[in-house]
C-alpha cells in the first residue's frame, strides 16, 4: 500500500495534463488500482448499478436511481493494496462549473457500498466527488471472518486509499489539483472521518464528522446492552416507549431554564422512572410494571462492568426513549444489526449467535471477558480514539464535530467525553481531566482555546442519530467548515432549523461545546435569534 500512496502523492504534486475526454479516463493508470467504468452522463434522470462482488456480476446493492443535477464525468475502479483487499471506488466530477474543490462523502452502517446520492448532491453543488464501499461488497461484517486486512480497509484504509486515487483522477480530469479537499460523514462516516483526522492526516483541509462511531469495538457491545436487558420483556416494554419518553421529557425539560419540549443537555436530569411505575395490579401501556422500571434504570446507567463498576459505554440520554425500539429488538435471530453482527463475526466468529443464547450474560466473567478479549485485538483496527490531534490541528486544518442529544444509536456522551479528551491533551493529561478540573476552570479554558483554535464540537438538542427529532437537525456543517477554511471564519454558532411538513417551525443556534444557547428572555422561543450561546454556569 505504501507504493500506492505514494507514487500517487508524487502524481497529485507536478503539473496535470487534462485529459481530452470522459472516456479516457479509463487508460489511467495507478499502482494496485483498475479502472473499471470511465464515462460521460448527461443531467437528468439515471440508473447506475451498484458494486457486485468479486466474481460476480450481479449487483449486491446501492444501485442509483435518481437525477443528475449536472453533466458529469463518472469514473469507477478497484484498489487492492493487499492480496485479499477489493476496495471499489467512484467518483464524479462536473464538466463544468467546478468550483475547484474536492468532497468526499461518508457511509453509513458497516457500508459495503457505494454512496452515489451523496455524489449527486455534491456534483449539484459543484465539487468534485468520491465515495468508497470500503472493501466489502455486503451489508454485513462477514468479511471480519476472512482477514483483519479486510477489517482495516473497512475502518480506515478503503476511504484513504479510494480518496489519494480520487485525488489524482480529478487531477487528470481538469489538468488541475483540486485546490482544496474536504470530508463529511455521519455515524459510520463519522468513523471514517475521524480515522482520517487521526491515522492521515494530510488527507484533508477539513473534515466534517457527525455522530461518529469511532470506537467500535465498545460501542456495539454497549449498543447490544439495553436488548441484553429488556430481552425477556422487550416487546412490552417497546410499546411503553412513548409514555416513557413524554414522562422523561416533562420532567427534564426545564432544566436549561426554558420549557420548550426540548432537553438542551440531558446530562443534567437524574429522572427516576419509578414516577411512573404502575398501581399495584394495573399494568397498561402508560406505565411501567417493576420488572421494567429496573430495566430502564440500567438503560440510564448505560454498560458497566459488573465487578469494578467502570463505564464500558455511555447511555442513551433520558429524552430518546421513543427511539430505543431498535436497540431493544436488534433485528432477529436470521439477520441482526451491525451490533449483533460484532459479536457474530468480530467476537464469536459464529455467523448464527444471537444476543438470547443462554451462554451470554453481559454482567459474567466469561462474557465480560470475551468482550475484552475481542476489544483488545479489534481496538487498534478498528477504532478511531486517539485524542492527539495535533498533526492534524497544527498545520491549519479544521474539523466540525457535531452529535444529536436524542441520538438513539450511538451515545453522544462518547463524542463529549472524547472532545473532553482532546482538549485535555493540549493541557498535558493523557485521557481524561482529572476530577478536581472542570469546565469552569482555568486549565480547561485555556486548553479549549487552543482546541477551538482547530477543532469544534456542536451538540445538537433534540436530534436524533445524525437527522430527524423534534430538535433544530438541519444545519450546513459543511459550509462553516469551508468558511473556516477558506476564510478564517471560526463558527461561533451554526443556526439550525426543524420544518413540519417542509415548514420552519423553529430555529436555534448550534454552540461550541461547552457553550449552550441560552434564551435571552424575550421573544418568540422558535426564533434562533433571541437566543444566545452561553458558557455553563
Amino acid at each position: 500500500m505504501r507504493s500506492l500512496v505514494l507514487a500517487i502523492a508524487a502524481a497529485t504534486t507536478g503539473p496535470a495534463a487534462a485529459f481530452t475526454s470522459c472516456e479516457s479516463l479509463a487508460t489511467l493508470a495507478f499502482p494496485d488500482t483498475t479502472i473499471t467504468a470511465a464515462q460521460a452522463l448527461p443531467a437528468g434522470q439515471t440508473t447506475i448499478i451498484g458494486t457486485t462482488a468479486p466474481g460476480t456480476t450481479t449487483p449486491v446493492f446501492g444501485t442509483f436511481t435518481g437525477n443528475i443535477p449536472v453533466p458529469i464525468c463518472r469514473v469507477r475502479g478497484v484498489i487492492k493494496p493487499t492480496s485479499v483487499s477489493n476496495i471499489i471506488f467512484e467518483a464524479w466530477m462536473p464538466v463544468s462549473g467546478w468550483n475547484g474543490k474536492f468532497l468526499v462523502s461518508g457511509r453509513g452502517g458497516t457500508a459495503g457500498s457505494l454512496g452515489l446520492s451523496d455524489l449527486a448532491t455534491s456534483v449539484g453543488q459543484g465539487y468534485a466527488g468520491a465515495t468508497s464501499d470500503t472493501g466489502h461488497q455486503s451489508n454485513d461484517s462477514a468479511f471480519a471472518l476472512v482477514s483483519d486486512e479486510l477489517v482495516e480497509d473497512f475502518a480506515h484504509r478503503g476511504y484513504h486509499v479510494s480518496t489519494q486515487v480520487g485525488k489524482q483522477v480529478v487531477a487528470a480530469y481538469y489538468g488541475t489539483a483540486a485546490s482544496r479537499s474536504y470530508f463529511s460523514g455521519c455515524s459510520t462516516g463519522g468513523a471514517e472521518a475521524m480515522s482520517e483526522v487521526q491515522r492521515y492526516p494530510d488527507d484533508f483541509d477539513g473534515i466534517v464528522a457527525g455522530a461518529p462511531a469511532m470506537h467500535y469495538s465498545l460501542m456495539w457491545p454497549g449498543e447490544v446492552f439495553p436488548s441484553w436487558v429488556a430481552q425477556s420483556d422487550f416487546a412490552a416494554l417497546t410499546t411503553k416507549l412513548p409514555a416513557l419518553n413524554q414522562a422523561a421529557v416533562a420532567a427534564c425539560d426545564a432544566t436549561d431554564g426554558l420549557v420548550d419540549g426540548l432537553v438542551s443537555d440531558p446530562r443534567k436530569c437524574s429522572w427516576d422512572p419509578v414516577s411512573i411505575q404502575c398501581p399495584a395490579g394495573i399494568d397498561n401501556a402508560s406505565c411501567l410494571n417493576p420488572t421494567q422500571v429496573a430495566q430502564v434504570r440500567r438503560i440510564y446507567d448505560g454498560f458497566k462492568d459488573s465487578f469494578t463498576g467502570a463505564q464500558i459505554w455511555p447511555p442513551y440520554m433520558r429524552g430518546s426513549e421513543d427511539q430505543w425500539g431498535g436497540h431493544l429488538t436488534q433485528g432477529t435471530g436470521a439477520s441482526g444489526n451491525p451490533p449483533v453482527n460484532y459479536f457474530r463475526y468480530f467476537v464469536y466468529k459464529n455467523p448464527t449467535w444471537f444476543y438470547t443464547d443462554p451462554a451470554f450474560n453481559m454482567d459474567s466473567a466469561a462474557t465480560l471477558n470475551d468482550i475484552y478479549t475481542a476489544d483488545f485485538h479489534y481496538a487498534p483496527i478498528l477504532d478511531s480514539v486517539d485524542p492527539d490531534l495535533r498533526p492534524f490541528g497544527w498545520n491549519g486544518r479544521k474539523i466540525i464535530m457535531y452529535h444529536g442529544w436524542k441520538d438513539q444509536n450511538i451515545a453522544p456522551l462518547n463524542t463529549v467525553n472524547y472532545y473532553k479528551q482532546v482538549v485535555a491533551k493540549l493541557a498535558g493529561f493523557n485521557g481524561d481531566f482529572p476530577p478536581a478540573i472542570t469546565e469552569q476552570s482555568a486549565i480547561f479554558k485555556a486548553a479549549l482555546k487552543k482546541t477551538q483554535n482547530f477543532a469544534r464540537l456542536f451538540m445538537v438538542p433534540g436530534m436524533q442519530h445524525c437527522n430527524g427529532g423534534p430538535g433544530p437537525n438541519t444545519f450546513d456543517a459543511l459550509g462553516a467548515l469551508v468558511r473556516w477554511v477558506e476564510q478564517g471564519v471560526a463558527p461561533t454558532q451554526i443556526m439550525a432549523s426543524h420544518s413540519t411538513a417542509g415548514v420552519i417551525d423553529r430555529t436555534r443556534p448550534l454552540c461550541p461545546y461547552p457553550q449552550t444557547a441560552v434564551y435571552t428572555g424575550t421573544g418568540n422561543v422558535n426564533d434562533g435569534a433571541n437566543f444566545v450561546c452561553s458558557d455553563p454556569n
